[in-house]
């Protein structure tokens, strides 16, 4: 197992990376012991990084790895 966590967006309408893929990435690397997150979402390739709902994915996904800061 390993302490590197990995988080994973695709969009539901990729053209380019089937939605399958990650689905199976994430699989593979819980499989062998990777903390993995997949977030499947609308839109395509290439998402816009500004989404609110993005950002807030983001967000959660780093709260959840990183150690918190001295004073919080």
């Amino acid at each position: 197992m390993t302490d590197r966590a990995v988080l994973l967006v695709q969009g539901r309408d990729d053209e380019a990376v089937p939605a399958a893929q990650p689905v199976e990435l994430t699989g593979r690397l819980l499989a062998a012991g990777h903390p993995a997150h997949l977030w499947l979402t609308h839109g395509g390739h290439a998402l816009d990084l500004a989404r609110p709902d993005l950002r807030a994915a983001a967000a959660a996904f780093l709260d959840s790895i990183l150690p918190a800061a001295a004073g919080d």
